[in-house]
């Protein structure tokens, strides 16, 4: 497969990059480490006239600490960089299980949490698609997964996304209007064929990380068919703080990707004010992975909605049981 004619800006600066992205009237990409973009342009899943390449904008390169605590990761910072990254041992568990080290170290952050949503049909490629009817996430009116369906379902796909939805990350976004905030969770929807938030001309500055509280703990648990290369078939991770008597839950927070339409935030907050044991783990798992709600195997049609259920309780309850350890430790 060839990649379609398309034009290369690299823009020195953040505001020329916006305003190409702006004079681009929502004809152009953004560029980072292009490890998802580029296959997705050459399956012509994805058409753009103009790419902005942003690697050569140095303060998106960078991670720093703020006045306010936090740690700022710049959204063209590799994914290997973040393998470094210990305060959140979730978030460098999540970064070590992207795809293999040569991605990883092409991969950008802010790349990996606007990965596309995938599907078995959609990322197929244009020859395949030549003659069919289109489905939701190419134009069409039709999903080939679920027949009866009104709307995509191809299923997130991000790596470190649940792991940034349950420490309480936020992101920067920056356009010609100025800047806002908001929590990661807020940057998806749960619409497979338009699934991030962003509006046209915006881009992901940076990735805002919250400090550490002492006696907190925090896990990453993905399962995928191998160990590298592999998209998650379900993804999950936990963090759990604990009092100062060391065995009182304080906070505790989880989510999940991979088998859901938009990253989802996990109900576990029965354990708040509890002393936790390993019972009260199984119990509030069970209950927790009824809240993922629409189950989506569009990703990998050969693994049903049911046992990626089950499986996400079993991987909660063990990324729980890790982040309570470390917690325990911290």
């Amino acid at each position: 497969m060839r990649l379609p004619p398309f034009e290369c800006a690299s823009p020195a600066s953040l505001e020329e990059a916006i305003n190409l992205l702006g004079q681009a009237a929502g004809q152009a990409r953004v560029l980072a480490g292009g490890t998802d973009l580029l296959p997705a342009m050459k399956r012509r899943g994805i058409a753009a006239g103009l790419l902005v390449n942003i690697k050569g904008i140095a303060g998106l390169k960078q991670v720093s600490a703020r006045e306010d605590g936090s740690t700022a990761i710049g959204a063209a910072v590799s994914v290997n960089e973040v393998t470094g990254l210990t305060a959140w041992p979730a978030l460098a568990q999540a970064a070590s299980r992207v795809a293999a080290w040569t991605l990883r170290h092409m991969g950008t952050v802010g790349g990996n949490l606007l990965v596309d949503n995938r599907c078995w049909y959609y990322n197929r490629s244009g020859e395949w698609w030549r003659g069919k009817e289109q489905c939701f996430k190419r134009g069409g009116e039709r999903c080939y997964v679920f027949p009866s369906g009104r709307q995509c379902r191809a299923a997130a796909s991000s790596d470190l996304v649940p792991a940034l939805v349950a420490i309480g990350a936020r992101v920067e976004v920056q356009s010609a209007s100025g800047s806002r905030l908001l929590a990661v969770k807020d940057l998806y929807r749960a619409d497979g064929a338009a699934p991030h938030t962003l509006e046209p001309g915006e881009i992901l500055t940076h990735i805002l990380l919250p400090p550490c509280p002492a006696g907190t703990g925090s896990a990453f648990i993905k399962l995928a068919r191998r160990q590298t290369l592999d998209f998650a078939l379900v993804n999950v991770a936990a963090v759990i703080s604990l009092a100062e008597d060391g065995r009182t839950c304080r906070e505790a927070s989880a989510a999940v990707s991979g088998s859901v339409v938009a990253p989802t935030p996990l109900p576990v907050k029965q354990l708040e004010g509890r002393e936790i044991t390993t019972w009260l783990l199984d119990e509030v798992a069970g209950e927790a992975v009824k809240a993922m709600g629409f189950v989506t195997y569009a990703g990998a049609m050969d693994v049903p909605a049911g046992y990626r259920r089950q499986v996400a309780g079993v991987l909660l309850r063990r990324s729980l049981e890790q982040a309570w350890e470390r917690a325990r430790n911290a």
